[in-house]
């Protein structure tokens, strides 16, 4: 049976159309992060106007796809109806934030496997590029960086708005890499976060490059059976930092208690107050808005917002999908894809992960609802 030529050229433009508006995004999230356009009201508004033009080509080209897909996209039309209802809540923009990022991860998941590899690294090289540069730019005193200081630690921006932010970057070059397996651009940007560590100071990224450095070195032992208890280790550890994060979410103070009476360390100081934000934003959570959501988020964890945006009952079904999902991977022996989920999960309990401009956000919905595995190997 011949292929529709139509059909052909539909998903080609389809792709073509995808790369850019995904590529795009990770420019516009780097360029309204950085401190000298975040400055200039003309520029930032400019980066806001594109942002909202790539969101506008990303609902196109889902309505479009649609059309055609119509079964094969039925999941995405009832999670999308069922956030509608949120519109008219305090959690309207999270919300809006979902429904873009499920459109994107739609748009990802039918993308021929080579544009998703070549999506993949091209992003990688830019962060790493962009990254690289500035903090030569700023090191050379180029750029005049922004230093924070925090319980005695002293950070710089590097041209960003804060040091986390350059950090994050780093670490999606890295974690894309590592998802792809191109290794000299994983030890690349390890290299790069690990070097930049004294100068941003951001603990949460570089505690992930590490478990990244340990969980490649792990699965690279040359024994069948070291490689299956590692790739069951990463899917248990997945298990429990999704526990965690609920637990988290829901009673953030009782978990710093715990852990303090258990270790004498206080994670609240650690983590820069997180927790007691968290604390503070789950008393807007009572009533029926405890169990279905709609107050607006003000953290910074993904966990503590997505209770408060979409409460407790959505979160438990999340959190069931989350799991069903990590044992297809397991069986599937996708312990690449199980790593990622890992490192977002961790993320999660003290960083915003759910973001329409990242694409660690688009690959994660995208594992979550439409493929557990990235490629067909």
């Amino acid at each position: 049976m011949v292929d529709n030529p139509n059909k052909h050229c539909l998903v080609i433009g389809v792709s073509q159309l995808a790369y850019v508006v995904l590529f795009l995004n990770g420019m516009l999230y780097i360029g309204s992060s950085i401190d000298m356009i975040k400055s200039n009201d003309g520029l930032y508004l400019t980066w806001n106007s594109l942002r909202a033009l790539v969101f506008i080509i990303a609902i196109f080209l889902w309505a479009r796809l649609f059309r055609r897909y119509s079964k094969k996209m039925v999941l995405d039309l009832m999670i999308i109806s069922s956030l509608t209802l949120y519109m008219f809540s305090g959690a309207a923009g999270f919300v809006v934030e979902l429904i873009l990022l499920i459109m994107l991860a739609r748009l990802f998941s039918l993308l021929p496997d080579l544009y998703k590899i070549k999506t993949i690294k091209n992003i990688s090289i830019f962060y790493l590029i962009v990254c690289g540069s500035f903090l030569a730019l700023t090191l050379t005193g180029v750029i005049d960086a922004k230093i924070f200081a925090f319980q005695d630690i002293r950070k710089q921006s590097m041209g960003f708005v804060n040091p986390n932010t350059f950090a994050y970057f780093v670490f999606v070059s890295a974690i894309l890499a590592y998802l792809i397996s191109d290794r000299i651009l994983f030890f690349l940007s390890l290299t790069l976060l690990f070097a930049s560590f004294f100068e941003v100071g951001s603990r949460s990224f570089f505690i992930g490059g590490v478990c990244l450095l340990v969980l490649y070195a792990a699965h690279s032992i040359p024994f069948v059976f070291v490689r299956s208890v590692v790739i069951l280790v990463v899917a248990v550890s997945i298990a429990a930092t999704l526990s965690l994060g609920m637990i988290t979410a829901i009673y953030p103070m009782m978990l710093v208690d715990y852990v303090y009476g258990m270790t004498g360390i206080d994670i609240n100081i650690l983590f820069s107050y997180r927790f007691l934000i968290m604390e503070n934003a789950l008393g807007q959570n009572e009533g029926v808005s405890y169990f279905f959501g709609g107050v607006p988020v003000s953290t910074d964890s993904t966990f503590s917002n997505i209770v408060l945006a979409l409460g407790i009952v959505p979160v438990m079904l999340l959190f069931l999908v989350f799991l069903i999902r990590v044992a297809k991977m397991l069986f599937n022996n996708s312990y690449s894809e199980l790593v990622f989920l890992l490192c977002m999960s961790v993320l999660a309990l003290v960083e915003m992960i759910v973001d329409a401009s990242s694409i660690l956000s688009v690959i994660l919905v995208c594992l979550l609802l439409f493929r557990y595995k990235l490629k067909v190997n």
